[in-house]
């Protein structure tokens, strides 16, 4: 995943600027754009509680009973996105910035604002996985943008990791009339994360 200054700043000026009409200012003022020109990307990967490197980005949520997702004790799975070196071989930051990093479910949320089963045919049904921060907060639909604030204000002082948890649960989806159980199967969900700093 390679990080994306511009993004960030672009869905900030359509945000601020969706809710005024040219004909009711009633003042104007000047606005500063900042921005980083880098040598190179930096990309991040994901790491297992261990810390071993996952280069498919899979985190594995292990295996869990139909009885452990009816009691919502499947295990919490502990991850890290860790911000690899630069390509050019050096350090992602030059300085110390605070980092956001922005959820965004594949296929969104599900009603109980867990990321969806799609794992197929042979899917587990009611099943979700839970996203949680590295304190066990559930990152929702109007909480999905995690900030990280920097460590201190020399040049190393930019977090590199930021940890999350993520979890099985059962999924109250409007399918209860048809699947109305926890049934034994695969489960697969997907995210996109999104790291911006400033």
């Amino acid at each position: 995943m390679k990080m994306d200054k511009k993004t960030t700043l672009a869905t900030t000026i359509l945000l601020s600027t969706a809710f005024f009409s040219v004909s009711a200012l009633a003042n104007q003022g000047d606005v500063i754009f900042q921005g980083e020109v880098t040598k190179a990307t930096c990309d991040f990967v994901i790491q297992d509680s261990d810390g071993t490197t996952n280069a498919s980005n899979v985190v594995n949520l292990k295996s869990a009973t139909v009885s452990d997702i009816n009691s919502d004790s499947a295990e919490e799975v502990a991850f890290k996105i860790v911000a690899a070196k630069k390509s050019d071989g050096t350090s992602c930051f030059s300085a110390a910035h605070d980092v956001t990093v922005l959820w965004v479910p594949v296929n969104g949320w599900d009603a109980d604002e867990n990321l969806a089963n799609l794992a197929g045919a042979d899917k587990a049904q009611k099943v979700a996985v839970k996203l949680m921060k590295q304190d066990g907060v559930h990152i929702t639909s109007t909480s999905s943008r995690i900030n990280f604030t920097k460590l201190n204000s020399t040049q190393d002082g930019t977090p590199t990791e930021y940890t999350f948890k993520a979890q099985m649960v059962e999924s109250n989806e409007a399918n209860k009339t048809t699947e109305p159980a926890v049934t034994a199967g695969n489960v697969k969900a997907q995210a996109k994360f999104v790291v911006g700093y400033r």
